[in-house]
């Protein structure tokens, strides 16, 4: 009996050790970059007015895009019906971009065919605004439709440990380049951006903070994350963030406005 009650109190003391265990904070949370929580969201005050300018805008849903410009993106679709756009979907293959003003390819999770590829090139030369917003997981298929223009977007993460929001993964972009993209911009902020890489006759006018990283450079430095080219009469506008314009995002810091801004420029 003594025995049973000495094993009984053993089992006790065990099992009150493992839940006291199981409360303790696990070491990667003091690790990690702190989390901050239950703090007002950092909502946009600037007004924002977009200028009227009638165009055909079409967003393409028949490549597989992670979000909708119906619904998660409506708030950004929104602003081109302010400006007095028509707005349509392609919900098939590219085949006759003729008449389409501004081009919305929204992550895409299908690849392009060439002859896809061909037609927006085409379109783009012949002064179609295409607006390229991607990440890691889809940079593949972006780059079939932006090699040609000077962009690349890389499979590789961008992370700030010093200047992001809530979470190291939502990195601030502080760093702007003068243009008609970046007016009245002070302070964006990226969920789970990429990183691009660009070459003539491409150019960077939105990086991240110094202190940045990524898993393609190791060392801290701004990295690009938006840029613009010119090919032919048309413009192409690439953003590695796909997140920044969601309905959720989209009215963080500065935000609203770079979207604004995309729809004056577009």
């Amino acid at each position: 009996m003594k025995k049973f009650n000495l094993m009984l109190s053993v089992l006790i003391v065990i099992l009150i050790g493992l839940i006291v265990f199981s409360l303790l904070p696990r070491f990667e949370e003091f690790t990690r970059p702190n989390i901050l929580v239950n703090i007002p969201e950092p909502k946009m005050t600037k007004e924002v007015v977009v200028e009227k300018n009638v165009r055909n805008v079409a967003f393409d849903l028949g490549h597989e895009p992670k979000y909708s410009p119906l619904n998660e993106y409506s708030r950004f679709t929104s602003l081109f019906k302010d400006s007095e756009s028509w707005i349509s979907t392609i919900n098939g293959t590219i085949d006759n971009l003729v008449g389409t003003d501004v081009l919305v390819i929204i992550s895409p999770n299908a690849t392009y065919t060439k002859e896809e590829t061909d037609i927006l090139d085409g379109a783009v030369k012949r002064g179609m605004t295409l607006i390229l917003l991607g990440e890691k997981e889809t940079a593949v298929n972006l780059n079939e439709l932006s090699v040609n223009t000077g962009v690349l977007f890389n499979s590789v993460r961008v992370y700030d440990l010093s200047n992001y929001w809530l979470f190291y993964r939502n990195p601030i972009l502080g760093e702007f380049v003068e243009h008609n993209l970046t007016m009245d911009l002070e302070k964006l902020v990226a969920h789970d951006a990429c990183e691009l890489t660009t070459v003539r006759p491409a150019g960077n006018v939105v990086y991240t903070k110094e202190t940045a990283s990524s898993s393609l450079k190791t060392e801290k430095e701004k990295l690009p994350v938006v840029a613009v080219s010119e090919v032919g009469d048309g413009r192409v506008l690439a953003v590695c963030d796909t997140d920044i314009f969601t309905n959720k995002n989209i009215e963080l810091f500065d935000n609203l406005i770079f979207a604004r801004n995309i729809v004056n420029w577009g």
